[in-house]
């Protein structure tokens, strides 16, 4: 797998990375009782009796700043024995049999989202954030939601004869972070963090 990157000083320099393509797979550590960008999770994946290990950082330096987001290079390995989430509060999550060449996303104590496509994910979105009493499920092919909150409860669950527009009444709920987990009808699953006031 390979990545560029950008660097610079007084001029910004964009590096193109030009080796051969092989097998990478990229995770993205969402938290639900930590923070929300996974900061300070370790990500490892075992590949073949090998690890390797990233830690999701915030670390930036003069015109740059670490993706949040854990890049491996599988070479021609196909599928990841397994990926390792140990977050920075001290839980674990481990998932089995990842398949190279995606962007998944591993929600805190909640699963592992696959096959996620970036438009798909980027055209649902849940509104207004921060909410108070009610908050808004739009995008295409939403057929059940859930709203999980910082324990990983299900506090809500969409109707089963709910149409669009989507909607949740969050009236009664304690002020905090939430999850609401989205599938569509493709068998997707997508999370975003919402905010009670």
């Amino acid at each position: 797998g390979i990545s560029d990157s950008i660097n610079g000083t007084s001029y910004s320099f964009l590096y193109r990375n030009d080796s051969p393509s092989l097998n990478w797979l990229q995770v993205r550590a969402i938290g639900v009782q930590n923070n929300l960008n996974g900061i300070g999770a370790k990500v490892v994946v075992f590949v073949n009796g090998q690890s390797q290990m990233r830690e999701i950082g915030g670390e930036s330096s003069f015109n740059s700043q670490h993706w949040n987001v854990a890049h491996f290079g599988l070479g021609n390995h196909q599928t990841v024995d397994s990926v390792q989430v140990i977050w920075y509060g001290g839980g674990i999550d481990t998932y089995y049999g990842v398949n190279a060449n995606q962007f998944i996303d591993v929600v805190e104590g909640q699963g592992l989202v696959t096959g996620v496509r970036a438009a798909t994910r980027s055209q649902v979105q849940v509104h207004p954030n921060p909410a108070t009493d009610r908050i808004h499920i739009s995008g295409q092919g939403i057929q059940s939601f859930q709203l999980v909150d910082a324990k990983g409860t299900i506090v809500r669950c969409s109707d089963p004869r709910a149409t669009a527009p989507f909607g949740m009444d969050l009236s009664g709920l304690p002020a905090g972070n939430y999850l609401v987990r989205i599938e569509l009808t493709t068998g997707e699953t997508v999370s975003r963090k919402v905010v009670k006031e």
